[in-house]
């Protein structure tokens, strides 16, 4: 993700994330910073939707 969503070596971006924790094990900090780009950008932020997903049956992440 681009460093609007992060930051290097220290927490901050629209995440409040260091860039650093997004590549360790612990996936709920990637998860929650995923889930608030979906919510403000929508899928078009991920540039690969509209080929390898739009239009295919998907599970619900909306919950």
């Amino acid at each position: 993700i681009g460093n609007e969503w992060c930051k290097e070596g220290r927490r901050g971006g629209k995440c409040n994330v260091s860039c650093e924790s997004l590549l360790d094990d612990d996936i709920r900090d990637d998860c929650a910073c995923a889930y608030q780009i979906f919510e403000q950008e929508g899928f078009k932020y991920w540039t690969k939707w509209d080929a390898r997903c739009k239009g295919q049956r998907l599970p619900d992440i909306q919950k």
